[in-house]
């Protein structure tokens, strides 16, 4: 896909976003505020359903990782720094603003020691331990509309604080990095979209950058770094045997590695995978179909309910598949098929699923399932639909 061409489908998703709720730029009032983003039913989930993945890849499935939270110190300028790609009029790693990150990364883990100490204690001080969390901050970086909700004055964070033996840094650093990538390629249409390189070295810092390929060019939605213990060599500057666990026998001071995600970044990149608007053959000859063909964990409604018919007996039965499935924490929305332009809408949205429910439906309890991606009808009996969907 040529530059022109990808431009042009960012603008597409732009525009399906406004539409939809999912996401939009907000009017600046007073004029002199910063322009800001602000994320609608749709784009709330979608964000919500992407945190909820990464928590229980990062947390929930592991063993050595305890989740916390921060809201009243979450401002951490250096995340940006230390995910999103500098423009290009920008001198990556200056003398000016090494520094500057140092301190600011330095102050974050400093932040996190009450943290660290309380899951060594639960761990028996055995190695390794971890820290997870998601937080949100403000950049000092200048709004871009042309990159959406990539680029603008405030954006969220998912990050990851490791903390292992000196001797297993190597082998956790490598690991992090395998299932980081594995995570963001399992979302997408085009795995091979997320890349990344070789390790390279920044000073005393080894860095794994996953890149997506967006119109403007390949950029960071996530930095893994390991530091060579540098961070907790000068946090034990005045000898504290708090801050030490234990490898085996030994009591040794752990190399810290760290994971940060850009979330919005992560959002504009799934949204771009998903996003078609290919020709499809119709009665009256080809049209344009544009969906958006995003991985069902993602997205933020999973089942349209359709009433085909007006009728009383459809809209009860419409309202306990709507019951069953919100009891099994399952986001549906109901609706007519008056309403849908046959499933455009539908499809806009993302939506996966669409149960439709007629007259036919009441008498012999058999509705018909759409399937967003291939857009054929299955005909299942309705106390099978959940179980169907599920699978």
């Amino acid at each position: 896909m040529s530059v022109k061409q990808s431009l042009e489908k960012l603008k597409k998703v732009v525009t399906l976003c406004e539409q939809h709720g999912f996401a939009y730029q907000m009017p600046i009032n007073p004029p002199e505020s910063k322009p800001s983003i602000s994320f609608g039913p749709l784009g709330s989930e979608f964000r919500r359903n992407i945190i909820r993945s990464w928590w229980r890849d990062v947390v929930t499935h592991q063993e050595h990782v305890f989740g916390v939270d921060s809201p009243f110190n979450s401002s951490h300028p250096e995340i940006m720094a230390e995910t999103v790609a500098p423009l290009p009029q920008e001198s990556a790693g200056s003398e000016e603003s090494a520094p500057s990150l140092i301190d600011e990364s330095f102050n974050h883990i400093q932040n996190l020691l009450p943290h660290y100490e309380n899951v060594l204690s639960l761990s028996e001080r055995r190695l390794p331990v971890g820290l997870a969390k998601v937080g949100c901050c403000h950049s000092k970086r200048t709004y871009d509309p042309d990159r959406f909700i990539y680029q603008h004055h405030a954006y969220s964070y998912f990050s990851l604080s490791f903390f292992c033996a000196p001797v297993d840094a190597a082998m956790w650093l490598n690991k992090w990095h395998r299932l980081r990538l594995q995570w963001w390629r399992k979302f997408c249409g085009k795995p091979s979209a997320f890349t990344s390189e070789d390790v390279k070295t920044e000073g005393s810092r080894q860095v794994f950058d996953i890149k997506y390929p967006f119109p403007w060019g390949e950029d960071v939605v996530e930095r893994l770094t390991s530091d060579g213990g540098a961070t907790m060599e000068q946090l034990n500057n005045n000898g504290r045997s708090s801050l030490k666990g234990k490898a085996g026998r030994k009591s040794v001071l752990p190399h810290l590695i760290r994971s940060v995600g850009h979330i919005e970044g992560g959002m504009l990149a799934y949204l771009l995978d998903a996003y078609n608007d290919a020709a499809v053959p119709t009665q009256a000859g080809k049209r344009k179909r544009q969906v958006l063909r995003l991985h069902y964990h993602l997205c933020p409604v999973k089942v349209a309910v359709v009433t085909m018919e007006p009728s009383d007996d459809v809209q009860q039965v419409s309202d306990y598949l709507a019951k069953e499935f919100r009891a099994a924490d399952i986001n549906i929305i109901q609706t007519t098929a008056a309403l849908l332009k046959p499933f455009e809408k539908l499809d806009k949205m993302g939506v996966p699923y669409a149960i439709l429910i007629s007259e036919e439906t009441t008498k012999s309890g058999v509705v018909k399932i759409r399937n967003r991606d291939t857009t054929l009808l299955q005909e299942v009996h309705i106390s099978r639909v959940k179980q169907e969907l599920q699978r």
